[in-house]
């Protein structure tokens, strides 16, 4: 007795948020009894009785029809979750102006799968991908039965024959028999794949560049075996190059014949010069203003270009980048680089020139590599030390991104490292070998949070430090550095008391978020850390909260930090921090 009145307990705490439900709805209530609870079929029932989606003053005779529906549609629905000797019995009745149905349901003891025979037949048998179906089937020997697992097994088979290219594949075979008596099942699936097709003929026209360039974008090529993979990536490639407004990338099924499909490309040229203006702000730089213009394909070797002009109170510069492809062109290219900057920080002033060689690669292990030659004249004025260097610095940088959402990312990480040196041996003025690293991390915290981790290090080793242009010393402080503190105004500081940069810098930060609407979280963090040199470190700590935006354009963010050094009188009590941009 006490078993059943808790079983009766569980289901009615299961069955509220139901029928809750209905009753907002102004729907017929289904309180299903089963003496097994399981919330899942409990589920899947409400959902398949016609009864359920009639209106609370429906008339008599369509409810008595539809409840005359019930052993059929009620049948169905266990019978999906392997329950083939099910009873029930069931009351209709009218109460506060609306009817109820009342099911007391016993489902039966569980059906067993005792055989499960899957055969592939054709050019698929020894297909490494049908091979991994095989061994990994949603349905094997032992299990208890649903129907969506059987049909998981044949979906699992179609796909791969789909994206594989056996367009003539049938099954000879596919059962699910049952033997109720026996509360068994036998699964036989026996599909034959036939031929596996191969990439046809290439169609393709206005391609706008010299044809042994655009043919690197294609991963489409006649007689390989045909891959749907191979086409997404050939649109994704063709549509990331710039040199295209709209690309469509169709493999011609209704064409295929002697074991090949053929495949039509058809492009929009993009427009090759574009004009753009922009505006946007943060706490480190205040309002910006940005112009650009870009050449997308300056001739049929592919070449382009593009000129940017920032403006800003802190920062502003003009550059210039010309991009050259070459090997396999959506991964590798040499580009020239020369620009001008102006920066004028509570700490630091300084204009330079610089110019700047490269050529990046994407590494087969995932990582971009930069390989440079760079050129740098630099004025500079930071505490006491108002001088002019010039130094030429080779260098080496890997960068690697990886994550679930390039937008708003739940997980994922970013990774750089970056090297480059300068000697008097070769023209420079002071003798440097500079270290960098960056690394940004997200971790899922269920459903709605995150964690977000930030670490930033770097140092200089370096002869004449009083020679080191600021753009290369350290310094901490700001939106994407330790919080609660203005943009670069922390480090070593002179003989007067004005901060000079480090010749190293060790930055870390820790952060949750909350996702509280679709589009909008909290977040709370700590940032600790400093530019330092290397016999004096001293650490400054922040913490604060926060409040994200998932716009269109990228994560906008509002925080307000608070410094937690007791042993700064003159820093501020807060200050509020805006950004824009990616978070990896």
């Amino acid at each position: 007795m006490m078993k059943e009145a808790l079983t009766f307990l569980t289901l009615l705490f299961s069955l509220l948020p139901l029928n809750l439900y209905a009753q907002k709805n102004n729907v017929i209530e289904v309180i299903a009894l089963i003496t097994d609870v399981d919330k899942e079929l409990v589920q899947a029932i409400q959902n398949n009785l016609f009864i359920h989606s009639l209106k609370c003053d429906e008339t008599e005779w369509r409810v008595r029809y539809a409840a005359k529906k019930i052993d059929v549609e009620l049948g169905e629905a266990l019978n999906a979750f392997g329950y083939y000797n099910g009873t029930y019995t069931k009351k209709i009745e009218k109460q506060d102006n609306c009817w109820q149905v009342y099911l007391s349901i016993d489902p039966g003891p569980r059906t067993k799968v005792v055989v499960v025979e899957v055969e592939i037949d054709g050019e698929a048998k020894e297909d490494k991908v049908f091979l991994k179906v095989l061994e990994n089937l949603p349905l094997k020997e032992g299990d208890l039965l649903r129907h969506d697992k059987y049909d998981a097994v044949k979906e699992k088979i179609e796909v791969a024959a789909q994206t594989r290219g056996y367009f003539d594949g049938k099954y000879k075979r596919h059962t699910l028999s049952v033997n109720k008596a026996k509360n068994s099942a036998k699964v036989f699936i026996h599909y034959d794949s036939g031929v596996r097709y191969r990439f046809g003929e290439v169609h393709y026209d206005h391609i706008s560049l010299n044809e042994e360039l655009f043919k690197k974008y294609l991963s489409v090529r006649t007689g390989d075996y045909y891959l749907n993979s191979n086409i997404t990536k050939t649109y994704q490639d063709l549509s990331g190059s710039g040199y295209y407004a709209d690309v469509e990338v169709k493999a011609l099924f209704d064409q295929r014949q002697e074991g090949a499909v053929p495949v039509e490309i058809k492009l929009i040229k993009s427009k090759r010069r574009t004009f753009s203006v922009g505006i946007g702000a943060s706490t480190d730089t205040g309002p910006r203003l940005r112009f650009e213009h870009k050449n997308r394909r300056l001739n049929r070797r592919g070449h382009s270009y593009d000129t940017k002009l920032l403006l800003s109170p802190v920062i502003s510069n003009l550059s210039f980048n010309y991009k050259i492809p070459i090997g396999q062109p959506q991964t590798d290219f040499i580009s020239l680089q020369a620009g001008a900057a102006h920066e004028d920080t509570d700490t630091a002033d300084s204009d330079s020139i610089v110019a700047n060689f490269g050529r990046t690669k994407l590494r087969e292990n995932g990582w971009l590599e930069n390989i440079f030659l760079e050129f740098l004249q630099e004025d500079f004025e930071v505490g006491e030390d108002n001088e002019s260097s010039f130094l030429v610095m080779p260098g080496v940088s890997w960068a690697k991104t990886k994550s679930n959402n390039p937008i708003y990312p739940t997980l994922g990480y970013h990774l750089s490292l970056e090297t480059r040196a300068a000697s008097q041996a070769w023209l420079s003025e002071v003798d440097l070998l500079q270290l960098k690293f960056n690394g940004k991390g997200i971790l899922p915290l269920g459903k709605k949070a995150r964690i977000l981790s930030r670490l930033e290090a770097g140092y200089n080793f370096v002869d004449d430090f009083t020679q080191l242009p600021s753009s290369l010393r350290f310094f901490a402080g700001g939106d994407n550095s330790i919080r609660g503190y203005e943009y670069e105004s922390l480090g070593p500081e002179g003989s007067d008391g004005d901060v000079v940069g480090g010749e190293g810098v060790v930055v870390g930060s820790f952060e949750a978020d909350y996702l509280f609407k679709p589009k909008w979280a909290l977040a709370a963090f700590v940032d600790a850390g400093n530019a330092f040199e290397v016999n004096d470190i001293q650490i400054k700590k922040s913490a604060g909260v926060g409040v994200r935006w998932r716009s269109p354009i990228g994560p906008v963010k509002v925080d307000v930090a608070f410094p937690i050094d007791e042993d700064d009188d003159d820093e501020d009590d807060f200050r509020i921090h805006f950004s824009l941009g990616p978070e990896l």
